[in-house]
């Protein structure tokens, strides 16, 4: 399924990962559709919040087994994206395989798992010699410079 929505949105989605900078919206403001969206891509989840986003788009702050995501949704209620924060630890085995090859464990902070229509990825922050980079890591292990 395809929302029209494109990869442009990554870095929107992205920098509204976080939960600790959100304001949660009144009961009106997302609609059914997100509601019904949420439900049939994630069942039953707990400690469900909906948030205003920018750009029309609504996000749903929930956890399943303890594990937090973010589900973002167009103004329709379509299903856009879903960002859910990760640790190395917590990453596949070949994907981790990947990275601590490539970079110091300690140097890794700020990985999301981004899943949507139109792209799977990690995104992560790397900090060397006092400056920090953002990395894009696909599901095939490969690791690109994101900005």
């Amino acid at each position: 399924m395809h929302t029209g929505v494109g990869l442009s949105c990554n870095h929107h989605i992205l920098s509204h990962t976080k939960f600790e900078h959100h304001e949660k919206a009144p009961a009106d403001f997302f609609s059914y559709e997100a509601k019904e969206s949420l439900k049939n891509w994630y069942g039953e989840v707990d400690n469900l919040h909906w948030v205003k986003s920018k750009d029309d788009m609504i996000r749903a702050n929930f956890t399943i087994d303890d594990d937090v995501f973010s589900a973002f949704f167009d103004s329709e209620g379509k299903h856009v994206a879903t960002t859910s924060e990760k640790t190395v630890a917590q990453l596949p085995a070949m994907i981790r395989k990947t990275v601590k090859a490539r970079f110091d464990e300690k140097t890794i902070a700020n990985i999301v798992q981004y899943e949507s229509h139109l792209d799977n990825a990690y995104f992560f922050e790397v900090e060397q010699e006092g400056s920090k980079k953002k990395y894009k890591l696909n599901p095939g292990g490969r690791i690109s410079f994101w900005k």
